[in-house]
């Protein structure tokens, strides 16, 4: 992680926090709050969701930062730019709302709940401030780059992380768009220029399209994108929403930014298909926000992983409850504080229910790691997690899984403990293994469900209590260490009897099911077409039903969808190859500012060699043509590639690919070149874990050169995964370490429906 020599202070919050008197206390050292929900149990979720400036009260001082406030759309009105709440009217309730007005959701952001197949209607409002990149000087270090003028007017969006969904672009100004990042509103208040609408054709002043969606974003200069993303079956589970504004996705998610999606309940996994008493179980949501705050009360949106000073990654000490101390050096931080809160609340308690607890953890942050554990106060041993859920997929682990299988298939995530807290058998049912792990590592992104009982953890008889905490962690030579704090205080009641033959929750997985005709990356592709209803199958615009409008409006989709195919050839890959991700530092440059990767396609199963071609570390660019282009199945079906990742820097990063899930085949560490054990199961066989992003180990001796690489200094890591896509449209793979990905570490792919 590569910082900027100067970072001064949030000099526009500051100024609007002078003018502020009101100060609320922060959430400290109470039970846990949990996020607000918004739900719908008939038709579509239809929300407004507002992007804004907002004073943070459940941190000290109250500093501004940026929050999505939330609300049912039919209290908002059509055309609101703001919730219902204090002092809005109808007279004002089209204007955007500023940091002086009251907060209507919180700085933990909100959950929106709903079913396996339902809508999701969102009017997505931007009233977000102008920002530059001289106030304050290097806090928004991607403002102004290479000649760049769009960022400094604050664009922002929505993506919808982990949904299985159409990235849909809108046919025309008057339709919605589907989970597409790239398409970017603008708040009219920033002023931008007219020429930044110069990719407009249509004269529709609430909606200016790029013409050619492969080289160009959409921009909406009223600051209002309208979405509608379709669930169809898709698989219970933890999800998150945040900005996807390229070069400015750290800054809006430090900022605040985040809010948590469950679709389904428990029961789809805690139960299956036969009746238990999943709604007799309690279940917490544990959104995990980081956010460094000056000793001048604004905050520091460029985050340094020095502000509590350098840290010693092996140890184990804990630098604060829910926080850690600004340092003197080796930048002067003194008398800020890097506040690490649970749903906005910093150190709150966890009384955990005596029959146990399911938590669903997020870890919203922009970079910062965590690794996770809980630790008994009196003895500091370590707990142990029953692992469930990872990614928002629940595990299918058969009782016959090797235990040192486990490991590589959660491609080191988790330190797996034996699952032997008493004399009773660890195995629950026929159906499932049960999974224990003693430390979690959590990178950005990365969610998980896990079953905490007093029996399960092993702390014994009696009241007892513990720590939940995350560790110092580094995440490589050229890397940084992330600190350890407390997160929150747990508390477990005296034990109560159970009827229950083992302490472990049995669970029924959706890895497998997943890929089930009917399962999400089983079931055919579908569209919304413009002017219908339902989304179409995929196989139905060639030929479409209905009359002539009908017919014209699937023509029109499918010229969208194929796109692509003019920049070059959208084949599909053959059995015998792999396509190659580098991860690394572009323009041979080890002292580079920027990041980005390589591609190239290989022989599958091969040892790991350095590329004999002139291989091209490439910072991400809009206007290039898709890295990657794939076409589906025939009749729509998904496809499943392997891709290889290979990491040639001397720092860890973390990869992600949206509207998919992956399983990981085999993990080698740096230095093991040969050709890999073959040994995980493929999507066809049906996986045991599903990911959506993966831990990357930094690389032995690398500085980010493929340069290194040939001259052999470089011993690279490598992840090998299978990756099934089924929904046609335009999207990315990325690290999401933010500033890895708002420096350029992002590739674009299209998906478009098969040639016949």
């Amino acid at each position: 992680m590569r910082r900027s020599a100067s970072f001064d202070a949030f000099a526009f919050s500051a100024l609007i926090l002078s003018s502020l008197s009101v100060f609320a206390g922060p959430l400290l050292a109470g039970e846990l709050p949990a996020p607000p929900v918004l739900a719908a149990k008939k038709g579509p979720l239809e929300i407004l969701l507002v992007a804004r400036e907002q004073q943070l009260k459940e941190l000290p001082g109250s500093p501004v930062g940026w929050v999505y406030e939330a609300c049912l759309q039919k209290d908002a009105g059509k055309n609101a730019r703001r919730c219902p709440g204090p002092n809005v009217t109808s007279d004002n309730r089209t204007t955007c709302p500023t940091a002086a007005d009251a907060a209507v959701s919180p700085y933990g952001g909100v959950r929106l709940q709903l079913a396996r197949t339902q809508r999701l209607k969102i009017r997505f409002v931007n009233c977000l401030p102008a920002v530059t990149n001289n106030v304050p000087p290097g806090e928004f270090k991607h403002v102004g780059e290479n000649g760049e003028t769009l960022l400094q007017y604050n664009p922002t969006n929505l993506h919808t992380h982990g949904l299985i969904v159409e990235p849909r672009r809108a046919d025309d100004p008057g339709d919605s768009y589907g989970d597409y990042i790239f398409v970017l509103g603008i708040n009219p208040a920033n002023h931008p220029p007219r020429e930044l609408a110069h990719r407009a054709a249509a004269s529709d002043a609430s909606m200016h399209h790029g013409g050619d969606h492969a080289s160009q974003f959409d921009i909406t200069p009223d600051g209002v994108i309208n979405y509608d993303i379709d669930l169809i079956n898709h698989p219970e589970g933890l999800f998150w929403f945040h900005p996807h504004a390229h070069g400015l996705a750290l800054n809006q998610i430090t900022a605040g930014l985040a809010g948590i999606i469950t679709v389904g309940d428990i029961s789809q996994y805690r139960c299956g298909a036969k009746p238990c008493d999943a709604d007799k179980v309690k279940v917490r949501h544990l959104v995990f926000k980081d956010t460094q705050l000056r000793a001048d009360g604004t905050l520091k949106l460029q985050e340094d992983t020095q502000f509590c000073g350098s840290l010693d990654p092996q140890s184990t000490a804990v630098l604060g409850k829910g926080f850690c101390s600004g340092a003197q050096q080796p930048t002067d931080y003194s008398g800020g504080k890097w506040f690490f809160t649970i749903n906005g609340a910093i150190d709150p308690t966890l009384s955990v229910d005596p029959s146990g607890e399911i938590w669903r953890i997020a870890n919203t942050s922009g970079s910062a790691t965590y690794l996770l554990g809980l630790q008994d106060d009196a003895s500091s041993r370590d707990l142990q997690f029953q692992i469930l859920s990872i990614d928002g997929v629940s595990t299918d682990i058969s009782p016959q899984m090797p235990a040192a299988r486990l490991q590589s298939l959660f491609a080191g995530k988790l330190r797996i403990a034996e699952c032997s807290t008493s004399a009773e058998t660890p195995t629950v049912g026929t159906q499932s293994k049960p999974v224990c792990a003693d430390r979690i590592r959590m990178m950005p992104s990365s969610r998980v469900d896990v079953w905490v009982s007093r029996k399960s953890t092993g702390i014994g008889t009696g009241t007892a209590s513990a720590a939940l905490r995350t560790f110092n962690f580094n995440t490589g030579d050229k890397g940084d260490t992330w600190p350890g704090v407390e997160l929150a205080h747990v508390d477990f009641a005296p034990a109560m009897a159970s009827k229950s033959p083992s302490p472990y929750l049995g669970i029924e997985g959706q890895a497998k099911t997943m890929f089930a005709p009917a399962g999400a990356l089983g079931q055919t592709a579908k569209t919304r077409v413009s002017g219908i209803e339902e989304p179409m199958p995929i196989s139905h615009l060639a030929e479409p039903p209905g009359g002539t409008s009908q017919k014209a409006a699937f023509a029109a989709r499918l010229a969208e969808l194929s796109m692509p195919r003019k920049y070059g050839p959208c084949s599909a890959l053959a059995a015998d190859r792999v396509r190659q991700v580098v991860f690394g530092l572009p323009n041979e440059d080890p002292n580079s500012a920027s990041f980005g990767l390589g591609y190239r396609e290989a022989a599958k199963d091969q040892p790991l060699a350095p590329p004999a071609d002139d291989l091209k570390i490439k910072v991400f660019d809009h206007a290039a043509p898709p890295t990657v282009c794939l076409p589906l199945g025939d009749h729509g079906k998904g496809v499943t590639e392997r891709w290889e990742l290979i990491n040639i820097a001397g720092e860890d990063h973390n990869f992600h690919v949206h509207q998919s899930r992956f399983a990981v085949i085999a993990t080698q560490p740096p230095g093991q070149t040969d050709q890999p054990a073959n040994s995980g199961a493929s999507p066809s066989a049906g996986p045991a874990v599903l990911h959506d992003n993966v831990p990357l180990p930094s690389g032995a001796g690398c500085d980010g050169t493929v340069k290194a690489w040939k001259e052999g200094s470089c011993r690279p890591s490598r992840v090998i995964v299978e990756i099934t896509f089924k929904e046609a449209g335009d999207f990315v793979f990325h690290c999401h370490i933010l500033e890895h990905e708002d420096g350029g570490m992002m590739a674009k792919i299209s998906v478009v429906p098969p040639s016949h």
